[in-house]
């Protein structure tokens, strides 16, 4: 079986974090025995005039074949624009072909992705599966133009995968499509357990970019008025954005900036590390829709704290952690010192090992095969 992804995103020159999530489950496919292989074509204004001669390579990157196609382009901001992407996503199948012969099916990640794969499977009919990602779907936020072609790439999808039963209830509302869901998975042998709990939580972390839907204020909020009430605690915040400044900022204004860390972007052991080093994972965006990083913390061993924000209702159980309403510091302040106040009932291994059952490598990756195999034998 050979299945060549097709990335909405996907880490590169400019945005080399870009999509990585779609990097590790390719890399997961191929150390679960699967021949995938990837093309993705990075056109970005930041190449410059340089990038008006585009660039096509092909080369194993971290035991994946990559086909890349790397030069000048605009934003994907109309329907002109996003032709010329797929053109070029043309291109590199072209090259994919000519090295490997034709894939068995293609996995889009996401709308742009679906668009190319649905082009394509309709030229050479070849089936194509389309995980859906985006929170746009959560928040009503998809541009207009973009509207019938989504619906397109949802109705000759041969199937559609949703990362979370709130994301494949919004798909069915809003698209009458009916998705299959399976959650995006972690690396437990990166995300390891920690050795045991302390007695009393004082070390905080969150981890992701620096954006207004991830409100990371609200954990600074927090932690100031944790202070201010004369509570011996710490907030970690691992990632990089552009709220970074105001977050600072705000952290400074509070008089807490010294009880709050910024790591800035690490790689996926170094979060591992930074994980196991707190004692409690706070998530308070606005639209989740799943929580990757909820799942890797209590793969580590710690509780989690997390809004109600759609995707980690799949995620949070009473054994795990709680759930908060989204966008209330004062909730966050309240469900914080509670667990301070509880943190014995938690345990590291009962953590851990529900989250390997529903989100580890080999549950996920044997759901993936089954989805490919379905798809094929249809």
């Amino acid at each position: 079986m050979k299945i060549l992804v097709i990335p909405s995103w996907y880490p590169a020159k400019y945005s080399p974090y870009n999509g990585d999530f779609v990097q590790e489950q390719v890399r997961g496919l191929r150390q679960g025995g699967l021949d995938v292989s990837v093309i993705y074509a990075d056109l970005d204004y930041r190449y410059g005039l340089r990038g008006v001669f585009r660039q096509r390579k092909f080369r194993v990157e971290n035991g994946i074949p990559t086909f890349r196609l790397d030069g000048f382009g605009w934003p994907k901001k109309n329907q002109w624009f996003l032709d010329r992407w797929a053109k070029a996503f043309a291109t590199l199948f072209d090259d994919y072909v000519s090295q490997y012969g034709r894939p068995d099916i293609f996995h889009a990640h996401s709308f742009f992705g679906g668009y190319v794969a649905r082009q394509l499977s309709q030229k050479t009919g070849i089936p194509y599966i389309y995980t859906e990602h985006f929170t746009g779907i959560m928040d009503g936020s998809i541009p207009k133009w973009q509207q019938p072609s989504y619906l397109d790439v949802y109705q000759n999808a041969h199937q559609v995968i949703g990362v979370s039963r709130e994301l494949s209830r919004k798909i069915l509302l809003e698209y009458g499509i009916t998705c299959v869901t399976l959650p995006n998975f972690i690396d437990d042998k990166i995300f390891f357990a920690k050795k045991s709990l302390v007695q009393k939580p004082k070390r905080f972390i969150a981890v992701g970019d620096l954006v207004e839907r991830k409100r990371f204020d609200l954990s600074i909020q927090a932690m100031g008025q944790l202070v201010l009430d004369g509570h011996s605690a710490e907030l970690v915040i691992v990632g990089s954005g552009p709220k970074e400044k105001e977050l600072r900022q705000l952290a400074r204004s509070l008089g807490c900036d010294k009880q709050v860390l910024f790591r800035g972007r690490l790689n996926y052991k170094q979060v591992a590390a930074e994980m196991r080093a707190s004692d409690v994972f706070l998530l308070t965006s606005d639209v989740e829709t799943f929580g990757i990083v909820l799942a890797e913390a209590m793969s580590c061993g710690i509780p989690v704290i997390a809004t109600d924000c759609y995707g980690p209702k799949d995620i949070v159980t009473k054994e795990t952690g709680v759930i908060i309403p989204k966008g209330d510091s004062c909730r966050l302040v309240e469900a914080i010192v509670k667990m301070m106040d509880d943190y014995s009932n938690y345990a590291v291994r009962i953590i851990h090992d529900y989250a390997v059952q529903n989100f580890g490598f080999d549950s996920v990756i044997a759901l993936l095969k089954k989805q490919y195999q379905e798809v094929l034998d249809s």
